[in-house]
């Protein structure tokens, strides 16, 4: 589960950065996070509710687990399964956890370029750096290439969630050089579809 909230949106010429809390739902847990009673009582019901469906390291973690807890109110154990289940099938169906290696996507990568982690902020978080006015996404579009595009998006989010498990951040920074914005380029009607065509 990737919850995005949006921290910072700053805009100075030719450059927007924006910082984004991925609310720890794929990260390691946190030696000083405190979990109420009923949070750690919860907890403990759920992970043995799901112990059997969790075969990744990060999915064992209590800051894991307890996001999933927290979807709905009270702490419903049953509904948290549910969601979880769920979105286990869908990286499964997706196969989300073998997008970074796929060749495919690395051959796109070179066309549409980006970094992730390469640039670290003053309090550790990882930056996402992409130049924007670089990527053709109509040209991508009219190639009958929308599939390749927005599967790139998987690549891009898991690529950069690895770097922020690996340093046990909360938050990346997205920083992108938007000179030579073009509005045929870049918003056309059919990829303005595919920006808004992700679910994650």
């Amino acid at each position: 589960m990737a919850r995005l909230q949006l921290i910072n949106f700053i805009i100075v010429p030719a450059l927007v950065l924006i910082s984004i809390n991925i609310a720890d739902s794929q990260l390691r847990g946190h030696a000083d996070e405190i979990y109420t009673i009923k949070e750690k009582q919860a907890l403990k019901q759920f992970r043995e509710a799901v112990r059997e469906s969790l075969y990744l390291d990060y999915q064992k973690y209590d800051s894991y687990l307890i996001n999933w807890l927290r979807i709905g109110k009270n702490l419903d154990v049953d509904r948290a399964k549910e969601a979880l289940l769920s979105s286990l099938k869908y990286r499964k169906d997706k196969n989300i956890n073998n997008v970074v290696d796929e060749e495919v996507m690395l051959n796109f990568h070179k066309s549409y370029p980006a970094t992730f982690g390469q640039a670290i902020d003053k309090i550790g978080d990882p930056a996402y750096q992409v130049t924007f006015h670089t990527w053709d996404i109509r040209k991508v579009m009219i190639a009958g290439k929308r599939e390749i595009l927005n599967r790139y998006n998987f690549f891009i989010f898991e690529s950069i969630t690895n770097v922020m498990r690996a340093r046990n951040a909360s938050h990346w920074i997205f920083l992108t050089d938007m000179s030579n914005y073009n509005l045929q380029k870049h918003a056309c009607l059919a990829c303005n579809g595919q920006l808004i065509d992700f679910n994650y």
